[in-house]
């Protein structure tokens, strides 16, 4: 399946300000005139955050680039990707963003930030980037990205930041250098001639004294007071004031009692049933309520100022307010708790059938139908793996435990596939194990129709753990009993010809690989590029090096571009550095072998194969510098993969001609750049960032101590003395992905 990542609109859209009401035009006037390059609203539910936003909007000349985010967001693609979208919509940018974040590399510091940060600090006029409900994202590298865009921020420009409690963005270090305008609840709570606004705006004329009593009763608080007249117009009757603070534990039965009680039993029943709901269209309520004509009763609920914001022009997509959407919830579980999980299990099905996989993995979740939410992660997380949503696939693949595992075989394959991928090699294998425990009593056909045996030959040949005749035998396994459309397909004709290139048998190994391109460029597969780069390196081994050279560029052709995260391109970039070099095109090798390099984190001995046969054209390429400590250190790579997998078929006698081909070399060394470990490179993407070596250590699972171990080694090897000069040099070898930073960098 090739599942492209598709923005909601509604997430993108500005929302709508409802005629009426209460004008913030002194609040509007300070945050027009900002210069500050961070704006934070902060407050919780109910303080009119989104209102405010929205009304500078309408006063301010400059465009609004609007996100609302939600707890999909808490993956860092998945935010930095509507980033793009919103402003994109406002100044086209550059493609090479949007190929970034398509691929799924370990961090987004290696060419999202750089890219989509030079982009925004580059923009021709300025613009103001709202992130709303910023208190959705769960995810320290998502807001690590936030922060990090802060830094790019032009002059002119503004990034909003409005949540409910305080960002952990660095706000310390962004106040001591007043780069930052806050805005908080003693800014947004209302005052009597405010509150009396909200009382005009329903229709209602109060006393003076009246409105002061509510005013104080509520302390300000604007969804209070909205409550309070909401109240007094349904019953139509004047009350006493009641104490309704954003913090009273007597809120949920003031609603209750003084609102939900003067409503209809069916407008009672369609409110609190629909709340599971993050966002809502007549189609999908209909779904959910087994019933039709939600769209009208949506619109009477939004004319009636009735909990709903509208999230679009057009009437079709509302949400409720995030306060009366908690208690509505919780009326649903007083009332019915037996219903919650039929209407999420609903609200799934249609969102699957209506292309919003994310809201149907999220709603099976809440339902509490394991095997529903199963069988959606199985036809999802890869795919959402090969757009660059790593996070998300894995958030997933995290809430299934052992037992899960074992139960359901598809999704220990594919936790499996997805660490090996990245590099954790460790839980890759733990994941496999239980795909191979689980497998002989799963009976259920995987999607496509295929056995579940299928799958598993699949992955126990990439990971070879039993010699390259072992692995040609279970490629072809999954190729006879893989369903026709199985995604597994292109992949396991690339294993039967990578399992005939280790046995040496290059003719068969190379019309194996071309059938295997052709199926992947049929379906849309990355396993394409990956071929093309196994067919180059058995065409530079015949010495056909103008042949590699074809294959590489119809590669490149493919996939867009060689120089990604990807670390099935690998290979191909290994071997295009061997066939620059080969042309004489000293630049051109250089910039492969960077970019190579930035991969070997990725290359362990979950695929040995690729991680051997990449190291060893890189040795081979570091020879001909000649550069034998960068060989010396990736030949030590390879002793330890091999300690590992020890039959790797042909490999081993590739191994034996590299290192006598070093032995006849002296001592020279080509620089100590060449000889960062695999550890200190994946190090280096965040050292351009504002984290702390402790903070560093927290995103990697290291200490502190060997984080800076690790980076003082680093800085070492690239002649630096200093954080920031080590990064300056990394990006000048081509290591780090240059970042360009606004005029008069930070001064604004």
């Amino acid at each position: 399946m090739l599942l492209r990542f598709e923005p909601i609109e509604a997430k993108l859209a500005v929302p709508v300000i409802r005629a009426g009401m209460v004008p913030r035009a002194s609040l509007v006037a300070g945050l027009r005139a900002a210069a500050e390059p961070l704006i934070v609203l902060t407050a919780p539910a109910g303080y009119g955050k989104t209102t405010l936003l929205g009304q500078w909007r309408e006063e301010d000349p400059r465009p609004f680039a609007w996100v609302s985010l939600d707890p999909s967001d808490g993956d860092p693609i998945a935010l930095l990707t509507y980033v793009a979208a919103a402003l994109d919509r406002v100044e086209p940018l550059d493609a090479g963003v949007f190929a970034a974040l398509r691929s799924p590399g370990p961090s987004i510091w290696s060419s999202v930030i750089p890219r989509l940060g030079s982009a925004l600090a580059t923009r021709g006029a300025p613009v103001v980037l709202v992130l709303d409900d910023v208190h959705c994202v769960e995810g320290g590298e998502s807001v690590d990205a936030i922060a990090g865009l802060v830094d790019h921020v032009p002059r002119g420009s503004s990034l909003v930041v409005s949540g409910r409690g305080e960002p952990p963005i660095g706000l310390s270090r962004l106040r001591a250098r007043g780069l930052v305008r806050e805005v908080g609840v003693d800014e947004l709570r209302f005052g009597a001639e405010d509150a009396a606004g909200v009382f005009r705006g329903a229709g209602l004329e109060l006393a003076e004294d009246a409105v002061a009593s509510f005013t104080e009763s509520t302390e300000g608080w604007p969804a209070g007071l909205y409550l309070a007249a909401l109240s007094l117009r349904t019953r139509r009757a004047q009350m006493a004031a009641r104490r309704l603070s954003g913090s009273d534990r007597l809120l949920g039965d003031y609603f209750r009692e003084e609102l939900l009680d003067q409503l209809s039993a069916a407008d009672v029943d369609f409110l609190s049933s629909t709340s599971v709901l993050e966002r809502m269209s007549g189609p999908l309520c209909d779904a959910v309520l087994e019933r039709e004509g939600s769209a009208a009763l949506l619109d009477s609920f939004e004319r009636s100022n009735l909990f709903l914001v509208p999230l679009d022009e057009r009437g079709e997509w509302y949400r409720y307010h995030a306060l009366f959407r908690d208690l509505l919830g919780a009326e649903l579980v007083r009332r019915a708790p037996e219903r919650v999980g039929p209407l999420n299990r609903r609200a799934s099905v249609w969102s699957a059938g209506n292309g919003d996989p994310e809201a149907a993995v999220a709603y099976a979740r809440a339902s509490g139908d394991t095997g529903l939410l199963a069988d959606l992660v199985t036809a999802y997380a890869l795919p959402f793996y090969n757009t660059g949503r790593l996070a998300t696939a894995r958030r997933w693949l995290s809430w299934f435990d052992d037992d899960d595992r074992t139960r359901y075989v598809p999704i220990a394959i594919l936790g499996s596939w997805v660490h090996l991928l990245t590099g954790e090699v460790e839980n890759g294998e733990r994941w496999a194990r239980s795909a191979e425990l689980g497998a002989p009593a799963y009976n259920r056909p995987l999607p496509g129709g295929s056995p579940a045996s299928a799958w598993v030959a699949v992955l126990r040949a990439a990971r070879c753990p039993d010699g390259p005749a072992q692995m040609a035998q279970d490629a072809a396994e999954a190729i006879e009993t893989l369903a026709p459309q199985s995604v597994w397909h292109p992949h396991a004709h690339m294993l039967h010809g990578i399992a005939h290139v280790l046995t040496g048998d290059d003719e068969a190994a190379d019309s194996l690989l071309a059938e295997a391109v052709d199926i992947g460029v049929a379906t849309g597969a990355a396993s394409a590029a990956h071929a093309l780069g196994q067919r180059a390196l058995l065409a530079l081994k015949r010495g056909n090096v103008e042949l590699a050279g074809r294959y590489l560029e119809e590669a490149e052709r493919l996939s867009g571009s060689l120089y990604s995260d990807y670390a099935a391109h690998a290979i191909a970039v290994a071997a295009r550095a061997r066939v620059l070099q080969l042309t004489h095109a000293p630049e051109g090798a250089s910039r492969a072998l960077a970019d190579a390099q930035r991969l070997r984190p990725l290359l362990t001995w979950g695929f040995p194969w690729n991680a051997v046969q990449v190291r060893l054209e890189l040795a081979r390429v570091y020879l001909g510098v000649p550069d034998p400590g960068a060989c010396r250190l990736l030949l030590r790579e390879v002793d330890e993969i091999v300690a590992r997998r020890p039959d790797l078929g042909v490999l081993g006698e590739a191994i034996s001609d590299v290192k006598g081909r070093l032995a006849s070399h002296g001592d020279a060394d080509g620089g100590w750049a060449s000889t960062l470990t695999a550890a200190e490179l994946r190090l280096l993407p965040l050292l351009t960032t504002h984290l702390s070596y402790q903070e560093i250590g927290d995103r990697l699972y290291l200490s502190r101590n060997t984080v800076k171990t690790e980076a003082l080694s680093a800085y070492r090897k690239l002649s630096a003395s200093n954080r920031s000069e080590a990064v300056a040099n990394a990006i000048q070898l081509g290591l780090l992905e240059e970042t360009r930073l606004p005029a008069a960098t930070l001064l604004h």
